[in-house]
């Protein structure tokens, strides 16, 4: 849902400001320093001006980019093929995060890892509808737009260019996406949403459907907290470690979403 990311960008205006020491002091207590609210603000400027803003500017002033971003375009055929590639990926992402939970890590990388599941649950709890709604526009939309703007608007789009391989830059894009986010125990899961989010940016030409799928997806997690409450996010960490359960809809999976790739319209000027 991008807070790791939140965090990364967080750190890098600690540094700007205030050096090295900062980010190895301050950080730590920042759930003791913010409000939940504060926090809401940081985690929304930290997007705004930290992804939309410098992608906003860097799509008007180079041609590179400009030329190459794609049209914002709906069309609900699409829509219909891009929802449910994401729909048959979750096993395979699913499997993923249960093998990605199984990797051991070192006790510094665990402390951080438990540091961020606690800002999580922070930022996630929620007592009504109007609660509800702001953290969908701060921790779903915002992010969607930004992440995607950048990432596959123009990470993705000059990597191709730079490696002359549309599934070289997709691949690396994704890595780089998953990566930045400084989430370690969510990096193979996040790395196969960004093959998926980049695939469709790939063959629609259109940020509109990444931004579509990035949205819900983070909006699903989130709705599920509002109506299991926080504590639910351990509980349904327990129930799918059984990584077994997974591995036959993650086959079959792999058909459909041959088919389906089938039945996505091609960026012509990349195949």
């Amino acid at each position: 849902m991008g807070l790791g990311l939140f965090f990364l960008l967080l750190s890098l205006g600690m540094l700007a400001s205030h050096g090295i020491e900062s980010i190895l002091t301050k950080r730590v207590n920042i759930m003791e320093q913010y409000s939940g609210d504060a926090m809401l603000l940081i985690q929304l400027l930290s997007h705004v001006f930290g992804l939309i803003l410098p992608a906003f500017i860097l799509s008007k002033t180079r041609n590179s980019i400009k030329v190459y971003l794609g049209a914002f375009k709906i069309d609900y055929n699409q829509v219909f093929y891009s929802l449910l590639l994401l729909i048959v990926s979750l096993p395979i992402i699913n499997l993923l995060t249960i093998v990605n939970l199984k990797i051991p890590l070192s006790e510094f990388l665990n402390g951080r890892e438990k540091e961020l599941e606690d800002l999580i649950k922070q930022f996630l709890q929620m007592d009504g509808i109007s609660d509800l709604m702001i953290r969908l526009i701060i921790i779903a939309i915002i992010p969607a737009i930004g992440e995607e703007w950048i990432f596959r608007g123009i990470v993705q789009n000059q990597l191709i260019r730079f490696f002359n391989h549309p599934w070289i830059g997709l691949m690396v894009t994704a890595i780089i996406f998953s990566g930045i986010h400084m989430q370690f125990q969510g990096f193979l899961p996040r790395f196969g949403l960004g093959i998926i989010l980049g695939y469709c940016y790939l063959k629609t030409n259109s940020l509109f459907y990444p931004v579509l799928l990035h949205l819900l997806f983070n909006a699903f997690q989130i709705l599920m907290v509002y109506w299991m409450g926080v504590d639910a996010m351990e509980q349904d960490q327990t129930l799918n470690s059984n990584w077994t359960l997974l591995i036959i809809p993650s086959i079959i999976s792999i058909p459909v979403i041959y088919w389906i790739s089938k039945n996505i319209s091609f960026k012509e000027k990349y195949f």
